[in-house]
């Protein structure tokens, strides 16, 4: 029985892959001929070209199927989402020009699938959260000619993807609002302790004196305002006709924390 990949006619070999003399640049020099008969027989697999022959099925190589995926997100990062179809489609073409005509690993097929529904989803999300787009008539619109790596039902798949989408930005809602929410409130927060830890006085004729470890700010003889002063950080006066009393100042120049 003939086991080596050599002892049998170049086409025999290859037709069963659905490789193509014509369709395809897979076309092995004489000297790369040699170097694979060295090294491997069909039985065993090898990799060509990037692709890895194994028995009767051939697959791209593992490495560079994770690599293109990264670079098409990379690619991809800071384009809209009109930039983005337009940028993956052009990778598609290319992808199943070349190598759709070789692999016949439907998990491969599938990753790069499941990479270009990850990148439409973000795209739409970030169109929409950044109102670039309003609607999903708009979306439909845009991702219209959008091609994919697997067969599939297209009017279903850009509805399914808007979905997803749409999912994720109701969850992402909520989150949203909790932290602008809790930054507000801690700005408030600290607003009041400003305020709190303050005197500012601006009435004519006011004065300021300490008694029972509070300051009182008078007005014509009326408490108008009073506070413990371990909590006063500052005092402004904001004229000239106010005062102070002497245990006051004194108190305030021996408190450390003011």
């Amino acid at each position: 029985m003939k086991n080596s990949i050599f002892e049998k006619s170049f086409e025999d070999i290859f037709t069963p892959y659905r490789l193509s003399y014509e369709s395809t640049r897979l076309r092995p020099k004489p000297n790369d001929i040699e170097a694979v008969r060295q090294e491997s027989d069909i039985d065993r697999g090898f990799e060509y070209l990037g692709i890895s022959f194994v028995g009767s099925s051939m697959r791209m190589d593992g490495t560079r199927l994770t690599k293109k995926i990264e670079k098409l997100k990379k690619e991809t990062e800071k384009l809209s989402i009109e930039e983005s179809v337009t940028k993956l489609n052009q990778k598609i073409v290319g992808f199943k020009n070349y190598y759709e005509k070789i692999i016949d690993d439907y998990s491969q097929m599938q990753r790069l699938q499941n990479a270009l529904d990850e990148i439409i989803i973000q795209k739409i999300i970030q169109a929409k959260t950044s109102k670039k787009v309003n609607n999903k008539t708009e979306l439909r619109a845009i991702l219209i000619d959008l091609k994919s790596y697997d067969e599939v039902n297209h009017k279903r798949w850009i509805e399914e993807l808007i979905s997803q989408a749409y999912q994720e930005l109701a969850l992402q809602t909520p989150l949203i609002t909790a932290q602008k929410r809790v930054a507000s409130e801690k700005s408030s927060y600290l607003q009041q302790q400003i305020k709190s830890s303050e005197i500012v006085v601006s009435e004519v004729g006011a004065f300021l004196g300490f008694s029972q470890g509070k300051i009182k700010v008078k007005v014509k003889g009326k408490v108008v305002l009073e506070a413990p002063i371990n909590r006063i950080k500052r005092i402004l006066l904001l004229n000239k006709q106010s005062s102070l009393s002497s245990y006051l100042i004194k108190d305030l120049s021996t408190n450390t924390s003011f």
